[in-house]
């Protein structure tokens, strides 16, 4: 076996050799990795890292677009990680096909509280709906109000 070159994969070194059969190995936790070209090589470092990073924390949240009238909603899923780039957690939600980023300090609820994350987001919904229902039915514009009294007064003085 000769030394071939030094790569660098996800932020980790490794230092190949060119086997006598001519294939490209190295060692990742003290296991051989070895391919026939240095493409593959690097694939399969890519690929162990990768799973070497992964977790599973079950996650409940109460997703409601602030500009949207419709009701907000219970979804569940799972955050499977951390994104290299920007530390944002990587998070499969159920149904879906692929993970996507969230914030790391977006509220997640242990789903074994689900059922009342439900119910207090739904009754977050009815009180937020009766609120602007109620602030449409009594709301008035101040600087009309205040023209017509001021006009009102002008008139009084005549």
């Amino acid at each position: 076996m000769q030394k071939f070159k030094t790569i660098v994969v996800k932020g980790k070194s490794f230092a190949v050799d060119l086997t006598g059969e001519g294939h490209f190995q190295t060692t990742y936790n003290d296991e051989a990795v070895s391919a026939e070209s240095l493409k593959s090589l690097t694939f399969k470092l890519t690929a162990r890292i990768s799973q070497e990073g992964r977790v599973n924390i079950r996650i409940a949240y109460w997703e409601k677009d602030s500009w949207s009238d419709e009701p907000g909603k219970l979804v569940t899923g799972s955050i499977i990680g951390i994104h290299g780039g920007n530390n944002n957690l990587l998070v499969k939600w159920d149904g879906d096909k692929s993970s996507e980023q969230c914030h790391p300090n977006a509220d997640f609820i242990d789903p074994k509280h689900a059922d009342e994350l439900m119910r207090l987001g739904q009754a977050l919904d009815k009180a937020k709906n009766t609120f602007d229902r109620f602030k449409k039915k009594h709301s008035f514009n101040g600087l009309k109000r205040v023209r017509e009294l001021l006009n009102d007064t002008a008139s009084d003085a005549d």
